[in-house]
């Protein structure tokens, strides 16, 4: 059963058979034509083409479109992993196959290593090839763009009304903007919206068109990023539950029973598809791995809680509190899956960063199913007749009192003009032109490349290179990516963004060794580090110039190169003589 608005059409959107005659004839001489359809100037199409282009931007695509231009005009190369997946695509390219050992590092040289975003680092290095690394902006920002209306296509079916879907979508959107960065990350968001869309379709339409696409999605999708299990894992959730409904609500689910039985095969088609990868069935148990590692939960920012001082974050909690609240106002109470999965996706979110975003696409959802058993007219009935009464009866006092005041010095305004399309793209592509400009001076100010990152050491790379020198690297965690995409092959890295290679002993290890805890003159010893390019402000530098093993021979407003003191090079720094870290 296809749901329909239940709203007036707006006189604005009416055809003109469906508009009084006066009206209609009115609408059609504003555009160019008579209500018979002849044209008294002969020209009438190239007099609506212009009304046309301006109706064209709706307030979706508006909001999209600023999508696009925030993120295209945000600082771009600034994630530490990119880089290293920038390098990888390039070795795929030009060996012609995907690696299956680590590279990269001289720690885990040799052991085995899962390249499971290899599509994505090939859609990386085919990127910057063709267009150059700039080019590499377009695709977040598309990407963004694209998720916007993939968001926006759940609330209009659900919803019905275009101003309510579009307004929904942008308060659940918001904090789904800073993930948009140049991580395969940005695939899964779009696969998982896609997922959600076709389970919109099965569950409120009754339609199973999109259902099929699932399979081949899924098979771009395990090649694209490794959170691909999390599209098995909505499809398993959304099936239990629905099945829950079968068999809680039997007169409303009567014929879901053989709908759920092709949502089951339409998943196993899925699971089959996603065995198409470089590693096979070995891919399945990756994710498993992954989530399971201790280090990665503990020490890796992303995998923290979401800090609530903050204000995406804020808005998250805000988008919770509407979920429920439709849910408890709604005049149709949720079902299982209505409940549960917006649960397990909040459960979700509240434990890990990299999981907000999800849990906007699941709350969205339910949401907008809520939103249109929600009637605002009710719920003010029942809970606010007097303050409401109270209040309209203030505003009339105020509307006939201006009225009085300006009735003798102005003429009589009709009243009830409608605001055309033309009028409303008029005004978006004016707020669009004004948020380009806006994020263009933003993007002018930026360097290019991250130059002001803390993760990007340009200056540090650029001096290893210039004075040729040689010998294992020590670096922090967070330049390893970039260290990968400037000195390899020449030098291998300590260690970098990885941390499924590394595991979580050695991650354990390093992080110690990053704080300076007991030890860690031992580990310097063993590993035979002889150059550090290091966070400036990180205690492990200072502690290695204060034990005099180690000299500084290059310093930035971010980042330092070290080198065993009985082979320092003359000193450098980016503003003349070399500093003391003691001397900040």
């Amino acid at each position: 059963m296809k749901i329909t608005p239940t709203h007036d059409i707006p006189a604005t959107y009416r055809s003109a058979a469906e508009l009084p005659a006066t009206e209609a004839a009115a609408s059609q001489r504003r555009d160019g034509g008579w209500p018979d359809g002849s044209d008294s100037s002969g020209s009438s199409r190239l007099r609506r083409w212009p009304a046309a282009l301006l109706g064209a931007l709706t307030l979706p695509w508006l909001m999209a479109a600023i999508a696009f231009v925030i993120v295209f005009c945000s600082p771009g190369f600034t994630d530490p992993d990119f880089y290293w997946h920038l390098k990888t695509g390039k070795l795929i390219a030009q060996t012609g196959s995907i690696p299956l050992t680590d590279p990269y590092s001289f720690t885990y040289f040799g052991q085995p290593w899962v390249a499971h975003e290899w599509l994505t680092e090939l859609i990386f290095h085919g990127i910057e090839r063709t267009g150059g690394f700039n080019a590499l902006r377009w695709l977040p920002a598309l990407a963004a763009a694209a998720n916007f209306m993939l968001l926006y296509a759940i609330a209009r079916r659900l919803t019905g009304k275009e101003s309510s879907a579009a307004l929904a979508t942008l308060l659940f959107f918001i904090p789904m903007l800073p993930s948009f960065t140049l991580r395969p990350q940005i695939f899964t968001y779009l696969c998982f919206s896609f997922f959600m869309l076709a389970l919109v379709d099965f569950k409120y339409l009754r339609s199973t068109r999109l259902l099929w696409w699932l399979p081949a999605l899924m098979l771009l999708w395990v090649n694209l990023h490794g959170a691909y299990m999390l599209g098995f894992a909505l499809l398993g959730a959304f099936i239990v539950t629905e099945a829950g409904n079968h068999w809680l609500f039997p007169v409303r689910q009567s014929r879901s029973a053989q709908r759920l039985g092709m949502l089951c095969g339409v998943t196993a088609v899925a699971i089959l598809a996603s065995l198409l990868n470089p590693q096979g069935a070995r891919m399945l148990l990756y994710p498993f791995e992954t989530v399971a590692m201790e280090a990665s939960r503990g020490l890796i920012a992303e995998w923290h809680s979401p800090d609530f001082h903050e204000l995406l974050p804020r808005v998250s909690l805000l988008g919770m509190f509407a979920y429920v609240l439709a849910a408890i106002y709604a005049r149709r109470k949720p079902d299982l899956t209505e409940v549960v999965l917006p649960l397990l996706l909040i459960v979700a979110g509240l434990s890990a960063w990299r999981h907000l975003p999800l849990m906007s696409i699941v709350l969205l959802t339910f949401f907008c199913a809520m939103l249109r058993q929600l009637r605002p007219s009710e719920l003010l009935l029942r809970h606010w007749t007097t303050l409401c009464q109270a209040g309209l009866r203030g505003v009339a006092a105020l509307r006939q009192a201006a009225s009085n005041q300006t009735e003798a010095r102005r003429r009589p305004v009709r009243a009830g003009q409608p605001v055309t399309r033309a009028q409303a793209g008029a005004i978006h592509w004016l707020l669009l032109v004004a948020v380009v400009i806006a994020g263009a001076s933003g993007a002018l100010r930026t360097e290019h490349a991250g130059h002001t990152s803390k993760f990007v050491a340009r200056g540090a790379a650029d001096y290893v290179l210039t004075h040729g020198l040689s010998g294992r690297l020590l670096n922090d965690y967070d330049l390893g990516g970039y260290l990968i995409y400037r000195l390899w092959p020449t030098h291998k890295v300590y260690i970098d963004g990885r941390a499924d290679l590394y595991g979580d002993d050695f991650l354990k290890a390093y992080f110690k060794l990053d704080k300076g805890h007991e030890g860690w003159e031992k580990t310097i010893d063993e590993q035979a580090i002889d150059i550090v390019i290091y966070a400036r402000a990180a205690a492990l530098p200072q502690l290695l110039l204060a034990s005099g093993r180690f000299t500084q021979v290059y310093a930035d407003a971010h980042h330092l190169v070290l080198v065993r003191a009985a082979r320092t090079p003359s000193p450098t720094s980016s503003g003349g003589a070399s500093r003391s870290l003691s001397a900040r």
